[in-house]
């Protein structure tokens, strides 16, 4: 099921990257495409593993069950591997992974995509706040809503402030 596009897809995603080029010709005849419906979870925290994914469009979230609740760990997209550690360690899955949009994958983990790639005149400030509440790794995300209205404020100039001052 190789083709060019595969290939061309494969040899830029940081996963391949070091592999040399007729063993990654080799590893793509063995693939099998999957489409994955928007909202479905196609990874159950706790199963047992007998594939990864490589993420070919679309994006997904990486949610974390503790008692009951689920957490969002992280969000990946294209080129990014999902479900690799249940294979690598033979333990059962560690996460949840649900689709957010309509994804294509390759069967066999990338930061959130620059919102200036949509938007290029978006202000710096904002596209800074958008990275921030999206990052993928919690500590790099706002660790409280206090950091949050701080990194606000400047985006809503002065009538932040009036708001407060009328508050209180």
């Amino acid at each position: 099921m190789s083709s060019s596009t595969d290939f061309d897809f494969l040899k830029n995603t940081r996963f391949f990257q070091s592999i040399p080029e007729n063993t990654m010709r080799a590893v793509l005849e063995n693939f099998a495409y999957r489409q994955v419906k928007s909202g479905q979870r196609f990874i159950n925290q706790g199963e047992p593993g007998d594939r990864c994914y490589i993420i070919r469009r679309g994006t997904c979230a990486v949610k974390v069950e503790k008692k009951g609740d689920l957490h969002t760990v992280g969000r990946m997209g294209r080129g990014d591997v999902v479900g690799e550690m249940a294979i690598l360690t033979g333990e059962p899955r560690s996460a949840h992974v649900d689709d957010l949009m309509a994804l294509s994958d390759m069967h066999v983990e990338q930061d959130t995509p620059d919102p200036a790639g949509l938007r290029p005149d978006l202000p710096a400030a904002l596209r800074a706040f958008i990275l921030k509440a999206c990052a993928r790794k919690p500590d790099q995300r706002f660790q409280n809503v206090k950091q949050i209205i701080e990194m606000l404020q400047p985006l809503a100039g002065n009538k932040g402030a009036g708001r407060q001052q009328n508050a209180g």
